[in-house]
């Protein structure tokens, strides 16, 4: 591969510089790296003539780092501007875990002709034996450091769990964030993104407003009493206009979390998975969740229990193409006929995504089964018609913030996907006469 040089004999030597830090609390900051390579470059007789920059983003892998990204492509491009890549030490190039992978990186650098040279330690470029050595202990060492601060972090967050504090992701629907000083005293409610300032400050739970503690008390009620699985309820709360403190109707999935979460009996819990680096996250047994009081109970406490036992039920249910097909069969037997709201009214049905996964379809479903749906009636165009379709289709993405063929299945105020196919061409064009975007497929 040829490569257009930019370097001169009795010159500077164009130079790229990459910068890179996780946390706005690291030692080094942008700033600080980049005083620190300039002042080399000066020193060195190299002239910086572009700057990669990775800010807030780990060194663990390649992942989510544009930059470096770029970097890596330009230096493999036929033309560049650079020569060299400076920057400030092992660890800005990164924590990879595996010391094979850094080398990796810089090796395609070097083998494009392209110096990666290492501003803050003795060797710089040296290529000599030692050095290689020394930088392959320093790679390990950066990765080693990930790992052991990973396991300090770790300890620390169980420790502050078992003193009660709010350790982890986003709370569910009905709770909010109390910031509290080192005696516990309130400071603010956190709203959503809102993070503490000070170090020594800590976060505690608190139940939200009454109106989303009732509505927590009816989902219980819905699902336990009612018998009612995660999509009905979903659509009744969102047929009474019920929104989640981001002002969005409540999803299956917010409706199981919530059915799931013990805050709903006034208890934290942490330490339900472990997650190691670049590890998926595996599920800890019950003995080693670390539980603290918070508050008095949501809901009762035997109602809870029920709920935990239907939605253990429901996992141990494995909804593959021959599990569905008999219970299409039963449905049959049972009620003559095959509907989406007989489907979802029924305790312990599959979805109707998961039925759509498995055959595709909700017509091939009925196929495997030999069923063939009663043909729509002559009001259901007259009701359906262009206007409201087109309207239908702006107030979902007004809700949702993008359009699927899935939800427009699932929302009450349109027509199936396929209905609005024969009668407006295809999705996109609806999608375009009624100037709405957002189409995830």
């Amino acid at each position: 591969m040829s490569h257009h040089l930019t370097s001169y004999v009795d010159g500077p030597t164009h130079a790229a510089q990459y910068l890179r830090m996780s946390t706005d609390y690291q030692r080094y900051s942008i700033e600080n790296q980049r005083s620190a390579i300039a002042e080399y470059a000066r020193e060195h007789g190299y002239t910086i003539v572009a700057s990669y920059i990775d800010a807030g983003k780990s060194g663990l892998s390649l992942h989510g780092r544009d930059a470096l990204k770029r970097l890596l492509s330009d230096v493999l491009a036929t033309h560049r501007s650079f020569d060299a890549v400076l920057v400030l030490d092992v660890s800005r190039w990164g924590r990879f875990q595996n010391p094979d992978q850094a080398a990796h990186y810089e090796f395609l650098c070097r083998e494009a002709g392209v110096r990666v040279i290492y501003c803050g330690e003795p060797f710089g470029d040296d290529l000599t034996p030692m050095t290689t050595i020394v930088k392959h202990l320093k790679r390990v060492m950066a990765g080693e450091y990930s790992r052991e601060l990973s396991t300090k972090m770790s300890r620390a967050h169980r420790q502050q769990a078992q003193l009660g504090f709010r350790q982890g992701a986003k709370l569910i629907n009905g709770f909010r964030r109390l910031l509290v000083d080192s005696s516990r005293n309130p400071k603010q409610l956190l709203g959503l993104g809102e993070r503490k300032a000070i170090g020594s400050d800590r976060v505690v739970v608190v139940p939200g407003p009454p109106d989303e503690l009732a509505v927590i008390r009816r989902i219980f009620r819905l699902n336990v009493t009612h018998h009612l699985p995660f999509t009905a309820i979903a659509e009744r709360l969102a047929k009474d206009g019920v929104r989640s403190d981001g002002g969005r109707p409540l999803e299956p999935s917010g409706i199981r979390r919530i059915l799931s979460n013990e805050l709903c009996i006034g208890q934290m819990t942490y330490n339900r998975t472990t997650k190691g680096l670049q590890d998926r996250a595996s599920k800890n047994p019950k003995q080693l969740w670390i539980r603290s009081p918070a508050f008095s109970p949501i809901v009762p406490i035997r109602q809870f229990e029920r709920a935990q036992e239907r939605l253990a039920q429901w996992v141990r249910q494995r909804w593959d193409k021959e599990s569905i097909i008999k219970f299409l069969q039963n449905q049959i037997a049972e009620k003559g006929c095959l509907t989406q709201q007989s489907i979802r009214e029924t305790e312990g049905a599959p979805s109707k995504a998961t039925i759509v996964r498995r055959f595709g379809s909700l017509t091939a479903a009925y196929a495997a089964v030999g069923y063939k749906p009663p043909p729509r009636i002559s009001a259901m165009s007259k009701y359906w018609t262009k206007r409201r379709i087109l309207a239908g289709l702006r107030r979902l993405h007004d809700a949702k913030g993008h359009i699927s063929n899935r939800l427009i299945d699932s929302f009450p105020g349109l027509p199936s996907q396929h209905y609005i196919r024969n009668h407006l061409g295809s999705i996109p064009e609806a999608l375009k006469q009624g100037r709405v975007a957002c189409l995830v497929p």
